[in-house]
């Protein structure tokens, strides 16, 4: 999903920071018609967490795919009258999310807070930034979440010792092993209030898909079981093509099979697929567990040569085992960091990392069939389900 959250600015001294720029060139932001809502959020926010009125400050950082992301500096109440007030500012990132954008909203956005909730109370040695406030009403929503100071792990990497990319790599695999021993009865998103929620998925929010996240256009989670989960994904899909707007469908897909014929195809893998007891039996013995989904060097900061943060959980949730690496390569180095021998050096570095991750889980005392789970990969037929569905060819 890395596109599909926030960019990773304004969480370290040395991250970019951005005026007027967002991810799509084409979007242009207003910055002082944002500015206006977002001061009564940080207000809001700052005497919450005992902050002085005259002190807050707000400075944009970027537009993300699905937020506005802020930083507000503000003074607690407590240092105001010290002779180093400045040196006790407090930094918190506010997260807003835009009313233009397609999401699932509010499970998007309550579905985070409880991920990093249930990461604070749960795993707090896994460095994911703490919750500070939130709210989920339209119009008002927002999440504040802790500034980490740190540099993202994509932009840094080329300038590392050998001795530090070891150190963070053996840090990243000791929080796979972590997430990997967390247990749920469910396939899902979390909660703050109910536990469970619907999955937060970009298959749901791609091309108008949005619009039909309802219990009443199909299931949404969360889900008992792996075939209750896959036999949904499919009936998203074919909720989706039944009732999408002609200019939200990519019709380029179409050229050898028409809408009405895809549909009906769906349905009858969907039949086929339901019968495969085999399947379903496989993904049910392992065990589910927290997913981040978008987890590589982008999404995790760095300091002094140590792991400090691991952000954009948006689009974690609660998967079988067997879901947890993913097929996203670890260490992916930011385009103006790379040189003709950065391919390698990151393939090189990924295998080092899962070869960490399979010492540190026997050191931990996992079974055969869960090491095996974990370090094969997904089921194709759980995976394909998943995704975004289109014609064959």
């Amino acid at each position: 999903m890395g596109n599909e959250g926030d960019p990773l600015v304004g969480v370290g001294d040395e991250a970019e920071t951005v005026d007027h720029l967002c991810e799509d060139e084409e979007e242009e932001v207003d910055i002082e018609l944002l500015k206006g809502g977002a001061l009564k959020i940080a207000a809001k926010v700052a005497e919450g967490l005992g902050g002085v009125d005259t002190s807050i400050t707000l400075e944009y950082l970027v537009s993300g795919a699905y937020n506005h992301v802020w930083l507000l500096k503000y003074l607690p109440k407590t240092a105001a009258d010290t002779n180093d007030a400045n040196e006790q500012i407090n930094k918190v990132v506010l997260r807003i999310p835009k009313e233009s954008a397609q999401s699932l909203h509010p499970y998007q956005l309550r579905h985070e807070v409880a991920c990093l909730q249930f990461l604070c109370e749960n795993l707090p040695d896994i460095p994911a930034p703490r919750v500070l406030n939130w709210d989920d009403r339209t119009g008002h929503a927002f999440i504040a979440q802790e500034f980490i100071d740190g540099q993202r792990l994509s932009v840094v990497w080329s300038q590392l010792a050998e001795d530090q990319k070891a150190t963070i790599t053996w840090s990243i695999a000791n929080v796979v092993a972590k997430l990997g021993e967390t247990r749920f009865d469910f396939i899902g998103g979390l909660d703050p209030d109910s536990q469970a929620g619907p999955t937060i998925e970009a298959g749901k929010i791609f091309n108008g898909r949005a619009k039909f996240h309802s219990h009443d256009c199909y299931n949404i989670g969360p889900y008992s079981d792996s075939k209750d989960y896959i036999l949904s994904c499919y009936d998203r899909e074919i909720y989706y093509y039944s009732h999408a707007d002609k200019d939200d469908i990519l019709m380029d897909a179409f050229e050898n099979v028409t809408v009405p014929e895809f549909i009906e195809s769906l349905r009858l893998e969907k039949e086929n697929v339901s019968r495969n007891a085999q399947l379903f039996q496989a993904l049910n013995a392992e065990p589910r567990v927290l997913v981040h989904e978008d987890f590589h060097a982008g999404n995790m900061l760095v300091r002094d040569g140590y792991l400090v943060g691991i952000v954009d959980w948006e689009f974690s949730g609660v998967y079988p085992l067997s879901e947890l690496l993913g097929a996203i390569q670890l260490i992916q180095v930011s385009s103006p960091y790379r040189s003709e021998s950065t391919e390698e050096e990151e393939e090189e570095w990924d295998r080092r990392y899962r070869q960490d991750l399979e010492k540190i889980v026997r050191q931990r005392g996992w079974s055969e069939g869960n090491i095996k789970a974990l370090l094969e990969g997904g089921l194709p037929d759980f995976q394909k389900a998943r995704t975004v569905m289109f014609p064959d060819g």
